[in-house]
């Protein structure tokens, strides 16, 4: 009896005691929530402050649900990652951007603002992914499948800052232990500037004091001429300044005719012009008509919201140095090029198998075909052994002839600022500057032409063909302008029919970002590689390159019903570099 009162008088005395700090435990649980509230500042309070920076009208068109898109940069590290360390790396950088650690809200008038956060949660931003054992994170290809779902997953809330960092310990592929994968909303900037912003807060492997080296490329510098003293000297430059006066005014009108022609492409591809239905575009309801894959597509979801899949392989930069100075291109052409030569291929391929299917799908015409296919071999005196080649080869050039009547082109993405590749930071936070920070994008139309050449290099030949032509027209600066001219007069939803339907009307995506030429590390950790992608791009394939220390990785992401297979689509790609590579080296000898 005295132990049962011992203990009742216990539990009594435990349960006082519990509601005695049961007022502080709810004060504890009031200031946390204060805190969380916080991070949101208050919209009467904040929004009315002058000194609030709008997003920029491309920006505020990626708010819309049908142009969420989320960019995602991959950083592949030498040694394990300390999350506690990253976490104060990233404080200390990234989140002095201004747009890194502020929320989107939006004013009375409806206009998106930036609202900077007095204390943003780090531990909710940067993690390491829960439920996910050893021997699935070394597992190969982990980390293309973990980006792959990652790419659909729901969108971030606008009550938080819109990035976030899944740190992946153990893993396996490119002599990388570990990888930090950022997620970020592209209202936040292109490429190019979340690309800038990620290398200012690296160092180099080498110099840790130093930030990595920037090449800017595409700058126009002009000359002042100086006039001469002596009067006949004076004379002769008069009359070569007058020359030089026609000359430029006729270049000016060439370029405004360029501008004009440069419209045309964008807006016919906008208005009636659009690919051919192939396994890499299949018709509307995801039938396969005029030759699109025959693909049930998952009910109740977008081409944003299907399933993807990702796969990429690293190139040497240097192979395709030296297969774009002997035709005097560019390393994009060079690229696009290799990417014509392996859709060329994988379409090829998929016309191939519907010419000579499996036995048990032949219907009873095409066994009625293959008896008169029989009938003019026997007529012809080709016996058995050279009768399966015989047809090989005319079902082969079939496929050919069928690819090269196609219209596959692709939505370039291109930087329209007037320094091309990555810049400093702090020149894109300067007011007025001409490489300033933001969604400075436009894109062009690129069309494959899906062609056999017995020369390699006719391929590149062609793609810088095409690419000059982009080039002078100046399409990606058009979309740019007209959809930044639509925005700002209230026309959003234009620009986003403008982008949208673009997207629709062409085949795939391409994007190539430049990177840094020697090795650099974030916080005290090597970088071994890197590549981006852009998820939730209303299209069933994008292709992404990033260079990085003489390397390029090559990244091919698909929808997973339509094109399951994009490692074929990367190898392709290798085939065909070393091809158009000893091609190259050919002519040297």
């Amino acid at each position: 009896m005295m132990m049962e009162k011992q203990l009742g008088a216990g539990a009594a005395s435990s349960w006082e005691q519990q509601q005695l700090n049961l007022p502080r435990l709810q004060t504890k649980q009031k200031q946390k929530q204060k805190q969380q509230q916080q991070q949101v500042v208050d919209s009467s309070q904040s929004l009315d402050q002058p000194d609030l920076e709008p997003l920029t009208p491309i920006g505020s068109m990626f708010l819309n649900p049908e142009m969420e898109f989320y960019g995602f940069c991959v950083i592949g590290f030498q040694n394990l990652v300390d999350l506690e360390e990253l976490k104060q790396t990233l404080r200390n950088t990234l989140l002095k951007q201004k747009y890194f650690s502020s929320i989107v809200k939006k004013n009375k008038r409806g206009a998106a603002m930036w609202v900077p956060l007095r204390h943003v949660d780090m531990d909710a931003l940067v993690f390491e992914p829960s439920g996910i054992s050893e021997a699935e994170m070394a597992a190969p290809g982990f980390v293309d499948n973990y980006v792959a779902d990652l790419a659909t997953a729901p969108p971030l809330s606008l009550t938080r800052p819109l990035w976030e960092c899944h740190v992946l310990n153990g893993t396996s592929g490119s002599n990388a232990t570990a990888h930090a994968v950022f997620r970020m909303h592209h209202c936040l900037g292109d490429g190019i500037s979340v690309m800038s912003l990620v290398f200012a807060s690296t160092r180099q492997t080498a110099n840790p004091e130093k930030q990595p080296s920037i090449r800017a490329t595409g700058g126009r510098k002009s000359k002042k001429q100086e006039i001469p003293h002596d009067d006949q000297k004076h004379q002769q430059q008069q009359q070569q300044q007058r020359i030089f006066t026609c000359s430029v005014s006729g270049n000016k009108l060439f370029a405004w005719w360029n501008r004009v022609l440069g419209a045309a492409t964008p807006l016919a591809t906008l208005i009636w012009v659009k690919d051919s239905n192939t396994v890499l575009r299949p018709a509307a309801g995801g039938g396969g008509g005029g030759g699109g894959s025959n693909v049930i597509l998952p009910a109740g979801l977008s081409l944003q919201r299907q399933p993807k899949r990702l796969a990429h392989a690293t190139l040497n930069l240097d192979d395709m140095r030296v297969v774009k100075n002997a035709v005097g291109g560019t390393v994009n052409d060079v690229f696009l090029a290799m990417l014509d030569a392996s859709l060329h291929r994988y379409l090829q391929n998929h016309y191939h198998k519907e010419l000579h299917p499996p036995d048990h799908m032949v219907s009873g015409s095409a066994k009625k075909q293959e008896t008169q296919h029989n009938i003019m071999c026997h007529k012809l005196s080709i016996d058995d052994d050279r009768r399966e080649n015989y047809g090989g080869v005319c079902q082969a050039k079939k496929a050919s002839s069928k690819v090269k009547k196609l219209r596959v082109r692709t939505a370039l993405m291109e930087n329209t600022r007037e320094l091309g590749g990555l810049q400093e930071l702090p020149a894109m936070m300067e007011k007025g500057s001409k490489v300033r920070w933001g969604n400075c994008i436009g894109f062009s139309v690129f069309q494959f032409s899906l062609k056999c050449f017995s020369d390699p290099l006719d391929l590149v030949r062609a793609a810088v063909k095409e690419g000059n032509r982009i080039k002078a027209f100046r399409e990606g600066h058009f979309t740019f302008w007209f959809g930044t001219l639509l925005s700002q007069c209230g026309l959003s939803h234009l620009s986003k029919t403008l982008f949208l339907r673009t997207m629709t009307q062409t085949s795939l995506l391409v994007s190539n970002l430049p990177g840094p030429v020697e090795q650099i590390m974030l916080g005290n950790n090597p970088i071994v590689h890197m590549f981006p992608v852009v998820a939730r791009i209303p299209q069933s394939l994008c292709v992404y390159m990033q260079s990085y220390v003489g390397k390029v990785t090559l990244v091919v992401m698909s929808a997973k019903h339509i094109i399951p297979d994009p490692e074929k689509i990367t190898q392709y790609c290798i085939d065909a570099l070393e091809e158009m590579k000893l091609a190259a080296l050919s002519l040297k000898v």
